[in-house]
């Protein structure tokens, strides 16, 4: 569903080279601002430039006059630095052309710009699931120990190489050279796909205690040769936690401010991550679809401390950036084979939130419906 189209305003642009001159990583927002002189040129999506570094992108004028046709070798600036008042950066952190600009304006349609009504099928685009995932930890003090049994705890990421959906029942087991973890809940793996499910080990002990990367079978489909092969696990994080022994109570007060702090932490770092791959591999984020999910295990030192860790993982819903802009053209029938020089401006301001997604399964692989709303401006 979009609204809103605008395809025909022309623009002028052209390739430039952001310097990092400074001591410290760099973050541009989409829509910066870059001068010389008067002419005012703007990045249509974020970067990163570490310290002492270059990256390479395009920029866009703000307006078609013939002046913006600039050639190649000039110097911009960043004005937002001089303006409040960071010299040094503004000094350290500059740009230079390196093509002539040209007229970069895609006329697809020759009628007056036109706004789509509401609930009007813009077309069919693929998705990717995209995850990252991050830990840290701290130490805080304890206030006396106790004997303990503890069970591990971690990830399993489930794989099913068949032509049909398999389900797993809460329990289910899967083992590696006798040891045996089994899944918090109930799943159905999709045909052709995978899931990632909560899983702990069915004994106490350090044992247990497994890196990532551990392959599982499942002991229940020995039966069913075709599924016992097909249908696979893998330890997608490792199993902490498993102790048999004297164990040190945490600081109640120091476990919850640091449970707070470093959930804080990660929620940063994941977010980092999660943006630079969108950078990366020019992907659009579907708004309502991101979700997060965190796990902390406490660990006793020998000096009589604590340490907790958090783990955590952010999973998204991204779509290419280019189909987007295909299923823009052809909701007018029209069809352009070569987009490696169109691009969407401002695209970070549209809109793009999937509807009913209570009813959404990531890992089902299963189309959903998404609604657009916003200017697009293909450029």
């Amino acid at each position: 569903i979009l609204n809103n189209i605008d395809k025909n305003k022309k623009t002028i642009s052209g390739e430039i080279e952001i310097y990092n001159n400074s001591s410290d990583d760099v973050k541009l927002i989409s829509g910066t601002r870059f001068n010389t002189g008067k002419l005012i040129f703007k990045i249509s999506k974020p970067v990163n430039i570490k310290s002492k570094k270059t990256i390479k992108t395009k920029v866009f004028s703000v307006s078609d006059d013939k002046d913006y046709l600039i050639k190649k070798g000039i110097e911009l600036k960043i004005p937002a630095f001089k303006e409040g008042g960071d010299l040094k950066s503004y000094k350290n952190i500059f740009a230079k052309t390196i093509s002539d600009f040209s007229d970069s304006s895609v006329v697809v349609d020759s009628n007056e710009n036109k706004e789509k009504p509401d609930n009007e099928v813009l077309g069919t685009v693929n998705y990717k699931i995209f995850e990252v995932s991050d830990e840290t930890s701290s130490t805080i003090d304890s206030v006396g120990f106790e004997e303990v049994k503890k069970q591990a705890v971690g990830k399993i990421k489930i794989t099913n190489d068949m032509s049909k959906p398999i389900k797993l029942i809460k329990k289910t087991r899967f083992e590696n050279n006798g040891l045996v973890f089994r899944i918090d809940n109930s799943v159905v793996i999709p045909a052709k796909s995978f899931l990632i499910a909560n899983a702990k080990a069915d004994q106490a002990g350090e044992k247990y205690n497994v890196d990532s990367g551990l392959k599982f079978d499942i002991p229940g489909f020995k039966k069913n040769s075709l599924e016992y092969k097909n249908v696979k696990g893998i330890s997608y994080s490792a199993f902490l936690g498993g102790k048999i022994g004297k164990d040190y109570i945490p600081n109640k007060d120091q476990l919850a401010e640091a449970k707070t702090k470093l959930e804080e932490k990660l929620k940063t770092s994941l977010s980092d991550k999660f943006n630079q791959y969108i950078i990366d591999k020019d992907y659009i984020v579907v708004g309502n679809l991101r979700k997060s999910n965190y796990h902390f295990v406490t660990t006793s030192l020998s000096d009589g401390k604590v340490s907790v860790t958090a783990k955590a993982d952010m999973r998204g819903v991204v779509i290419d950036k280019k189909d987007f802009m295909k299923a823009a053209l052809l909701s007018d029938n029209i069809t352009l084979n070569d987009l490696s020089d169109i691009d969407i401006r401002d695209f970070h301001k549209l809109k793009i939130e999937a509807q009913d997604v209570s009813a959404i399964d990531m890992n089902s692989g299963k189309a959903f419906k998404i609604s657009v709303n916003g200017k697009l401006t293909l450029i």
